[in-house]
């Protein structure tokens, strides 16, 4: 769908296999608790920052000591005033297994952070939508560089990603 500008982009998602997390990071200046999943399926963004996380097998798989372990670390860094967010990336999130993607979501909620979901798709399963709140939509496009002012602080790559509340998110879909 090069070029095109629409948020109902037909694709399948990676379900087969489980969630790999491939790392986390904490992002002090936007008080972000960043977590990397590794799998992202082609075709993917010429000058991608992350290529070494489209394979799917980089770091550990998800299972319930994971992610009681993730949760926790994210609680702590929310209780000391370190993280207010999870920013869930990759990889492409969307592409793994979306009930893992739906237990790492729910962990995050409750350990107190707003979520942002950071997918080069324009468009996102309702049962992902329905537990975040901002989602960052759009390919990578090298070579395109953005003017655009930051969006919640965050300066995007190039014109094409846009950073949206749920709420706004929702109202682009319906109106197109």
């Amino acid at each position: 769908m090069k070029g095109e500008k629409h948020f109902f982009s037909p694709f399948e998602f990676h379900m087969e296999a489980g969630m790999r997390i491939a790392g986390t990071e904490i992002n002090l200046a936007f008080k972000a608790f960043e977590v990397y999943v590794s799998g992202c399926k082609a075709p993917h963004c010429k000058g991608c920052h992350n290529a070494e996380l489209w394979t799917f097998n980089v770091g550990d798989c998800w299972n319930a000591e994971k992610g009681k372990t993730l949760e926790d670390k994210a609680s702590e860094l929310h209780s000391v005033g370190l993280a207010d967010y999870v920013w869930i990336l990759g990889g492409e999130p969307l592409d793994q297994n979306l009930d893992d993607l739906q237990d790492l979501i729910r962990r995050m909620i409750h350990a107190g952070l707003k979520t942002v979901l950071w997918t080069h798709y324009y468009s996102i399963p309702e049962e992902i939508a329905s537990l975040i709140d901002y989602v960052k939509v759009g390919p990578y496009i090298e070579g395109k560089e953005s003017y655009n002012e930051p969006v919640f602080g965050v300066k995007l790559a190039n014109p094409e990603q846009k950073i949206y509340s749920i709420e706004d998110y929702r109202n682009v879909e319906r109106n197109g």
